[in-house]
C-alpha cells in the first residue's frame, strides 16, 4: 500500500473510534510512528507538582528488573557520535540487570539494578562496554506555573573498575524538552561525574563508601525556553564508552526543583 493511501486509512481509522478509545490510540500511535519523530525515551513521566522531587531507587528492592516511574536505560547502536553520543537515538530498555559489579558487563545490558547483594540500597546505572549508555528521567511538570529555570542534583555511585587503569567512567547531564534525537542540551560542567578510585583493574568496588561516590550539590539550570504546565521534559545521564571492558557506575539520590517560576500575569482585577 502506499504511504498516501495508509495515511487516509488511518485517519479514517480515527475518526470512525470516537467512541472505541483503544481504537483510536492505535490509529494515532501508528500516525505517530509514520508521520513523525517520536521521544526516545518511552517511560511514562514522573509528575512534578512542586516542592522537590526526589528518587533514591530504593523502591526497585534488590532483586527488582522495573526502574522507577519516568526512568528509563537505554543502549546506543555503537561508539561513534552518530550512533553513541548524546544526541543519537537509543533503543529503550524496559528493565535493569541486577547486579553488584563483581561480574563483567556485557555490552547487551540496557543498565543495572546496583547495589550490594540483598541490600535495600539501590541506584540506577550503566556499564558503557560496547555502546554508549544513558540513564533517562521524563518529567511532567504539573505544578500549575511555567518553568524558567530549576536545579537538579544526584549522587554518582562506582560499582565497578573497568579494564584500563587510567580509564575514568562519567556521567554527563542533557536536557531536552522533547525527548528526540538530536533535542539534547548540555548541562554545564559542574554537574558532570567522574568516576574516582582508579586503582585494581576488573574489579568490584563497593559504591556507598567514600572514596567510590561523588556527591553533585543541587544547581541551577535555565532551559532555552520556560517549560510549559503540562508539558513533559527529560533530563539524561550520558555514560560514553571510553574503551577497555568498561566499569559500572550509577545515579542515586536524585533530587529535581523549581529554582524561577515564570508569573502569570493578571489581566482583570476582581
Amino acid at each position: 500500500m502506499r504511504r498516501t493511501n495508509l495515511l487516509h486509512s488511518l485517519l479514517l481509522t480515527a475518526s470512525q473510534a470516537v467512541f472505541k478509545p483503544k481504537h483510536l490510540a492505535a490509529a494515532c500511535g501508528l500516525f505517530a510512528i509514520i508521520g513523525g519523530a517520536v521521544s526516545s525515551s518511552t517511560a511514562a513521566p514522573v509528575s512534578f507538582v512542586g516542592g522537590v522531587l526526589t528518587e533514591n531507587f530504593n523502591s526497585i528492592t534488590s532483586a527488582g528488573t522495573t526502574p522507577p516511574t519516568g526512568w528509563s536505560v537505554q543502549l546506543g547502536g555503537g561508539n561513534t557520535a552518530a550512533l553513541g553520543g548524546p544526541q543519537a537515538a537509543y533503543t529503550p530498555g524496559a528493565t535493569v540487570t541486577v547486579g553488584d559489579g563483581t561480574a563483567a558487563p556485557a555490552a547487551a545490558v540496557d543498565g543495572y539494578n546496583f547495589g550490594l547483594t540483598g541490600d535495600a540500597n539501590r541506584s540506577v546505572g550503566t556499564a558503557a562496554t560496547g555502546n554508549s549508555k544513558i540513564v533517562d528521567v521524563a518529567i511532567v511538570n504539573n505544578s500549575g506555573v511555567p518553568i524558567a529555570a530549576f536545579k537538579v542534583g544526584y549522587t554518582g555511585r562506582k560499582w565497578r573498575q573497568g579494564s584500563v587503569l587510567t580509564e575514568v567512567d562519567r556521567y554527563e547531564l542533557f536536557y531536552s524538552a522533547t525527548g528526540a534525537a538530536s533535542s539534547w542540551q548540555p548541562f554545564p560542567a559542574g554537574f558532570t561525574y567522574n568516576s574516582p578510585n582508579l586503582g585494581v583493574v576488573s574489579t568490584a568496588r563497593n559504591g556507598l563508601v567514600a572514596p567510590n561516590f561523588s556527591v553533585i550539590a543541587p544547581q541551577n539550570y535555565g532551559p532555552a525556553s520556560a517549560i510549559a504546565n503540562g508539558s513533559t521534559f527529560y533530563v539524561r545521564f550520558w555514560d560514553h564508552n571510553p574503551g577497555g571492558t568498561d566499569g559500572g557506575i550509577a545515579v542515586d539520590d536524585f533530587s529535581f526543583e523549581v529554582d524561577v517560576i515564570v508569573p502569570v500575569a493578571i489581566t482583570q482585577q476582581p
